[in-house]
């Protein structure tokens, strides 16, 4: 999946260890903005999360690590390659299909027990197909907040 977005013209100014920090950090934003709109209201498909630069994750490694903890800020810090690129991805082997699938719905229950007995609690379905296209416009908004925030944070040497 690839979005297009209209480039900030203001950014052609800063240097790019900024940007590509102010870029990393609305990947994050986008994560965090994605989480209410995952179909899937608890488990590893929300810890899967990740933001990466320069290349995709191995979701062999994230898979597993995202069972019990969450992956959204792993990487970083971290440059996968040179290439000057920002990943969002979700690292599950079902994310793929949940998110492409328009015609996927989230089942209207869960298991539950009461009285020594397995059964059906009525749950209401979350979000659905395209959370990460559905985030990224609002994240992508607070972009100039992001340049500030990284500049601060190249200024103040905690980025190098």
């Amino acid at each position: 999946m690839t979005v297009s977005l209209i480039w900030h013209k203001e950014i052609e100014v800063v240097p790019e260890k900024i940007v590509m920090e102010a870029l990393w950090l609305v990947g994050q934003d986008t994560v965090a903005e994605a989480q209410n709109l995952i179909p899937l209201d608890t488990g590893t498909l929300r810890r899967s999360g990740t933001v990466t630069v320069g290349s995709l994750p191995d979701p062999g490694k994230i898979y597993p690590q995202a069972k019990t903890k969450n992956m959204r800020k792993v990487y970083q810090g971290q440059v996968l390659s040179p290439a000057k690129v920002v990943y969002i991805s979700y690292n599950t082997p079902y994310a793929n299909r949940l998110h492409e699938d328009m015609n996927w719905k989230a089942r209207g229950w869960k298991t539950g027990r009461r009285k020594g007995k397995t059964i059906r609690l009525k749950k209401p379905a979350v979000g659905g197909p395209k959370w990460i296209e559905k985030s990224i416009p609002r994240a992508w908004q607070r972009l100039p907040q992001m340049i500030t925030r990284a500049r601060r944070k190249f200024e103040s040497g905690a980025m190098k």
